[in-house]
């Protein structure tokens, strides 16, 4: 084959990565895969915008929202479970993960709405390596599950196992496993509230409502007394069920 020339072939390094490690490139930016999506859930990346389904691949780098009545769970590739309630939006800001004890990251941003999630093998090792962004405040894990909800004017944050730390311009709040609070509402000048948590109802309303501070009027739900089923028979990957990340009982 004679070729022109000046004729060039360029890899990008990406690539060249995938070719000598046996991976599609979309492969290597893949950060998860959706379990569930009920109504209108999309990721958009740039200005493509996609429309999700179960199975759908999500990608570092997209922002992945739901719309009214609509809601999602996704499972990431370090293990870990994401729910997303309605009319969120939760961007993909950086999603690294390769094997145990390699160079791995998370950082995610909430900037509407609310979320709950079963934390993967990023950030049990290292609290360092994962961090959810909010407009209100940054927070940070060490092997958990935790919800985030922003709600008018406020950040509440509950670490119903493990533990956490959330920071804000005007606190540092340390919660979960070992300290005396599970919960904290940020308000929107960057102060913390240290909220009491008696086993009963947590202050976060079904669905994630505008009125956080009402407890739901069903039962609270005991994470251990459902563990993990399968979702996805075909693939094996284990998650929670969706009435235990979305009932508004409390998971602890």
């Amino acid at each position: 084959m004679r070729m022109k020339p000046n004729t060039t072939i360029k890899l990008s390094a990406l690539l060249v990565s995938c070719i000598f490690s046996g991976i599609s490139v979309a492969d290597a930016e893949k950060a998860g895969i959706t379990l569930l999506a009920k109504g209108n859930v999309t990721a958009t990346a740039g200005q493509d915008i996609r429309k999700l389904k179960r199975r759908s691949a999500i990608h570092e780098s997209e922002v992945l929202e739901t719309g009214n009545e609509s809601r999602a769970q996704f499972r990431m590739q370090d293990g870990a479970v994401i729910a997303l309630q309605e009319n969120s939006s939760l961007s993909l800001l950086e999603y690294q993960y390769k094997q145990p004890g390699s160079d791995d990251s998370v950082i995610m941003k909430l900037t509407k709405g609310g979320l709950r999630t079963i934390s993967g093998a990023v950030g049990k090792d290292d609290p360092k390596d994962y961090r959810l962004e909010t407009p209100l405040a940054t927070i940070g894990i060490k092997g958990t599950v935790y919800e985030a909800e922003l709600a008018g004017d406020n950040l509440f944050v509950a670490f119903w196992k493990g533990r956490g730390k959330v920071t804000a311009p005007g606190c540092d709040a340390s919660l979960g496993d070992g300290h005396p609070f599970r919960i904290v509402r940020v308000s929107a000048a960057g102060e913390c509230e240290l909220l009491e948590f008696d086993g009963g109802r947590s202050p976060f309303s079904a669905g994630h409502s505008m009125d956080p501070t009402t407890g739901p009027d069903d039962d609270p739900l005991n994470l251990d007394s459902f563990g993990p089923t399968s979702g996805d028979p075909d693939s094996g990957l284990p998650f929670f069920p969706n009435e235990v990340l979305d009932s508004g009982g409390g998971i602890y």
